[in-house]
């Protein structure tokens, strides 16, 4: 009855590790905002980053670039 139990389990057990799962497949997505206008240098280092990260990760990792506080301005503090 064990070894059944072991026959009937194995697969159950072995299949997700040899095929992998979907969420593995699928990129992430990174988003960085700045202040910098488009053409500030601050700006060209983030793209130059951006390309960087997707490079390293095989495009795993994408990061999209949000120039002119377009996500929205940092808090102030007083």
């Amino acid at each position: 009855m064990r070894k059944l139990m072991m026959v009937l389990l194995s697969p159950a057990v072995l299949v997700p590790f040899l095929f992998g799962n979907d969420r593995s497949a699928s990129a992430l997505e990174m988003k960085l905002g700045h202040f910098a206008a488009e053409s500030h240098p601050g700006n060209l280092a983030s793209k130059m980053f951006a390309e960087a990260v997707e490079k390293r990760t095989n495009g795993q990792i994408k990061v999209a670039i949000y120039p002119n506080n377009a996500l929205g301005s940092p808090p102030e503090y007083e």
